[in-house]
């Protein structure tokens, strides 16, 4: 849920495939000083290209596969909605309406389920082939004690949550971890996600973690109780394809 204000698409992946490794990125990102990323198309010693301007909208099916085991997702984005499907977690965010909607079921760690109380103050924050709208304020409240605040803004993204930690971090079995996660940019890259292009170092509840988005690529190195993992994207038309250092493949195609 909270992740939602920043994680999108590639989070998700990145989460769900770092399960066969050893952390994982929450939601929620704090860039310093420098100019936005810009979306175009890709370069440099990417897979495989990503269209100009093209976008990640649309219904993806995910596979994440580690030696026999196979776990399924389902990722679907418009320019008003996200839903998240994976097995213990579903996420639907509709920003049609000037309240956003949020709801979500999540039963792999400890069940929470319901609607949340969501108010959104638009601002600036262009995330390229992602098309969502979730820059600017944002407050989340849950049935129960679950409290998020946030703000996303094209150099800065943070948030604050109380009572619940990252839903996908609880999908690796960790359970989360309340409190504050932030992220610096250290320098800035064009890429296909816009705003978010560029280096960055996230600070989470649990884990840091250096993130790069660049062209159509994405790549993340993780760090917690001693341990380190790693995962790496690569974004085209209408696929996205990647690995992690435990030895998980993924895979995701567009419908």
């Amino acid at each position: 849920m909270k992740r939602a204000l920043v994680g999108g698409f590639v989070v998700a992946l990145a989460l769900v495939a770092c399960s066969g490794s050893t952390t994982s990125t929450s939601s929620g990102t704090t860039g310093t000083s420098g100019t936005s990323g810009t979306s175009g198309a890709s370069g440099g010693t990417s897979s495989g290209s990503f269209p100009a301007g093209g976008t990640l909208s649309g219904t993806w099916d995910v596979v994440v596969s580690s030696g026999t085991h196979e776990d399924t997702a389902t990722v679907t984005i418009s320019d008003k909605t996200f839903l998240f499907d994976v097995s213990g977690f579903h996420l639907n965010i509709d920003l049609s309406n000037a309240a956003p909607d949020l709801t979500y079921v999540y039963t792999s760690y400890k069940t929470f389920t319901g609607p949340l109380t969501t108010t959104h103050t638009a601002g600036a924050l262009s995330l390229g082939a992602l098309p969502l709208a979730l820059g600017g304020a944002w407050t989340f409240a849950g049935q129960s004690q679950e409290r998020c605040n946030g703000e996303a803004h094209p150099d800065s993204v943070s948030i604050n949550c109380t009572s619940i930690g990252s839903p996908l971090e609880s999908l690796r079995g960790s359970g989360g971890a309340a409190g504050v996660t932030t992220a610096q940019r250290r320098s800035v890259h064009a890429s296909i996600f816009g705003d978010f292009g560029g280096a960055w170092t996230l600070v989470t509840p649990s884990a840091t973690c250096d993130v790069t988005f660049q062209d159509n690529l994405f790549s993340a190195t993780c760090s917690q109780n001693n341990s380190q993992g790693t995962v790496n994207l690569t974004f085209t038309d209408g696929l996205a394809s990647g690995k992690t250092s435990g030895g998980a493949e993924l895979s995701a195609k567009r419908r």
